[in-house]
């Protein structure tokens, strides 16, 4: 069984990364932790079975924490733009992102 859980809170403490993965899917959270809990966004990466460990992930926060990203071995896969709450996502494992590129607007 595959169980992988990962987050990043940014520097204010207000807001986190948060990755879960089990043998089914993998999702990548925007979440507010204060003032109340909640979850702002959410991302799939995939549909499978992981081919990484939680030795492999990490959140990272960028551009004065306006964007957290979730990078698997390096790569990055998914990210959010906190002030739109906007979030984009590669074709894991083929496509992954950069960090320039803009979150896609809500459907």
């Amino acid at each position: 069984m595959i169980d992988i859980f990962c987050d990043s809170t940014n520097s204010s403490g207000t807001i986190a990364g948060v990755f879960e993965a089990d043998d089914e899917t993998s999702f990548f959270y925007l979440y507010q932790i204060k003032p109340i809990n909640r979850i702002i966004g959410v991302i799939r990466l995939c549909s499978r079975t992981p081919d990484f460990t939680e030795s492999d992930v990490d959140i990272q926060w960028r551009d004065n924490d306006s964007k957290v990203g979730l990078l698997i071995r390096d790569m990055l896969w998914a990210v959010f733009d906190v002030p739109s709450e906007r979030g984009r996502v590669g074709r894991y494992p083929l496509e992954p992102l950069n960090w320039s590129e803009q979150p896609q607007p809500p459907h």
